[in-house]
C-alpha cells in the first residue's frame, strides 16, 4: 500500500469515527468531515492564483497533495483549469455571475429544476478499456471511434465534479465546515447563502450562528433542510449522497490532470479510470460518474 492509499484509508476511518450516520441531526453542530489535517486551507481559485504567483511557499503541503495542479501552474493548461475553478468562486461578486456553478445550482433549487448528472454507460466504458488494454488497434479505427467518446466523458465528468462541489459548499459551507468564520467573525456557510439570496434574516453576522439559536434553526429549516432534500442527500448504510464526505482537493487534482493532458485522449482515459476509482472508493460516489453507480464501478474494477 503506497502513501496515498494509506492516507485515503486513514481519512476514511477518521470520517467513520467522527460521524454517526444514524443521527444526522448532529450534522448541524459539526462538519460532516473532521479529518485531522495539519493545514485547513481549502483549495480554491484564490489559492491557485497565489500558487502561480509564488505567494505560497513551495514547501506548503498543497504542493505535495495537489501534484497535478503544480504541474500545470506554468503551462497552457493553467487557463483551462483556472476557468474550471473560477466557476466555483464564493465571493459575493462572483456569486452574481450566471456562469458561477454555485449560483446555477442555487437557481435550480429555487425553481425546483432537478439536477442533471451526465453519466457514462458502464458497458461502453468497459469495452473501451478492454480494447485499448488488450487489443492491438488497426488502421487507427479505435482512435477514430473512441477519441470523441472519451472527450465527451471527460467534459461531462468535469461538469459533474463542479456540481458536486457546489452541492458541497451549499451543504457544508465553502470550507466544508459549517462552523468556519472569516476574519470578521461572519459564519461562512450562512454568508454564502446570504450572498445568494439577499435574505437579511440569515444569521451570518458574528455571534448569530451556533449553539442552536432560533435564527440558526430557522435558517436550517428554510434553506439547508429543503436543499438537502432537493439534492437527495441521505444518510446511513447504502445511502446515496450528493454532497461530498471527503476533501474536494483530490477531485480537483483529477480535473487538473484532465486539463494537463487535454490533447492526449489515451492519458485522459487513464485519468477517467482514476476518477472512477476515487468516486467508488471515497464514500461511494460512483453514482455521480457512471450509470449503475457503485455496483457498476465495482463490476468494471473486478473485470
Amino acid at each position: 500500500m503506497n502513501k496515498d492509499q494509506l492516507k485515503e484509508v486513514a481519512d476514511y476511518f477518521t470520517h467513520l469515527y467522527n460521524y454517526n450516520p444514524s443521527n444526522p441531526t448532529k450534522f448541524k453542530q459539526k462538519p460532516l468531515l473532521e479529518i485531522k489535517r495539519g493545514d485547513k486551507t481549502l483549495f480554491n481559485h484564490n489559492v491557485l492564483v497565489e500558487m502561480r504567483e509564488g505567494k505560497i511557499d513551495r514547501k506548503h503541503p498543497l504542493f505535495e497533495i495537489l501534484h497535478n495542479v503544480t504541474d500545470i501552474l506554468l503551462t497552457e493548461a493553467y487557463d483551462l483549469f483556472a476557468d474550471f475553478m473560477v466557476k466555483l468562486k464564493t465571493d459575493k461578486m462572483s456569486l452574481q455571475s450566471p456562469n458561477n456553478e454555485i449560483r446555477r445550482v442555487y437557481q435550480g433549487f429555487k425553481s425546483g429544476t432537478s439536477q442533471r448528472w451526465t453519466l457514462i454507460d458502464p458497458d461502453e466504458y468497459l469495452r473501451c478499456i478492454q480494447q485499448f488494454s488488450y487489443q492491438k488497434p488497426q488502421s487507427g479505427a479505435y482512435e477514430d471511434y473512441w477519441a470523441p467518446r472519451i472527450m465527451d466523458w471527460v467534459a461531462n465528468a468535469k461538469d459533474n465534479v463542479a456540481q458536486l462541489a457546489a452541492n458541497s459548499y451549499l451543504t457544508s459551507g465553502p470550507t466544508l465546515d459549517q462552523e468556519s468564520e472569516n476574519s470578521q467573525g461572519q459564519n461562512l456557510h450562512a454568508l454564502l447563502w446570504y450572498n445568494l439570496t439577499g435574505d437579511e434574516e440569515i444569521p451570518y453576522r458574528p455571534g448569530q450562528c451556533g449553539n442552536d439559536s432560533p435564527s440558526e434553526r430557522e435558517f436550517f429549516d428554510k434553506y439547508w433542510r429543503p436543499f438537502t432534500q432537493y439534492i437527495k442527500t441521505s444518510y446511513g448504510e447504502g445511502a446515496e449522497s450528493y454532497e461530498t464526505d471527503s476533501p474536494l482537493d483530490g477531485l480537483f487534482n483529477i480535473v487538473a490532470e484532465f486539463d494537463k493532458n487535454s490533447q492526449d485522449f489515451k492519458k485522459m482515459l487513464v485519468t477517467l479510470d482514476r476518477l472512477k476509482n476515487s468516486c467508488h472508493g471515497r464514500g461511494g460516489f460512483g453514482h455521480i460518474f457512471m450509470k449503475g453507480g457503485n455496483e457498476a464501478c465495482a463490476k468494471i474494477s473486478n473485470s
